[in-house]
């Protein structure tokens, strides 16, 4: 089968994962503790809307920021500055999306990327695409920041999981 411009390679979150992700990957921080690490770590990185402006309004520049304008799914009204954008539907991580991740974090300047859909499984390709010692920061609802340090064996939690999504053509 040929494929055609409008079609693009995805990996999709089956419902069998679901629970599973929806358990922190590391241990939950309060704000103080979440901007301390992020503040010592070598190479920073926020996934998620409410992690990233807490990280801006307290002097803190992650290297790479993504968001996609929304707060538990909901349209939050903060209007981001951004130098890239990519489509990544809810529940799902986008060849595209995994292109731009690596692109930016090789470029090596602080960057934000702007998600039109959902950017929450991004978190997956970014501790993928990371180096090690990079801090990968994300926000548990109502619960804190989940900040992980790459690593070889969180890298191997991450591949397990994607290995795990369903790859589909969109």
């Amino acid at each position: 089968m040929r494929s055609t411009s409008t079609e693009r390679l995805v990996w999709v979150l089956p419902e069998s994962l679901r629970t599973e992700l929806s358990e922190p990957l590391d241990r939950i921080l309060d704000a103080r503790e979440y901007l301390d690490a992020l503040r010592r770590a070598p190479l920073g990185v926020t996934v998620g809307d409410v992690v990233t402006a807490t990280a801006l309004e307290n002097g803190v520049k992650p290297a790479l920021s993504i968001v996609d304008g929304k707060t538990k799914r909901k349209e939050e009204g903060r209007v981001w500055s951004y130098e890239s954008s990519v489509w990544n539907p809810p529940g799902c991580v986008t060849f595209e999306a995994m292109l731009r991740i690596y692109q930016l974090l090789e470029k090596g300047q602080v960057t934000t990327l702007f998600v039109d859909g959902e950017e929450d499984l991004l978190v997956i390709p970014v501790i993928l695409l990371s180096r090690d010692g990079t801090l990968v920061c994300y926000g548990q609802p109502d619960r804190g920041v989940v900040c992980i340090t790459v690593n070889k064996t969180k890298r191997h939690l991450a591949l397990d999981v994607f290995r795990r999504m369903e790859v589909r053509i969109l």
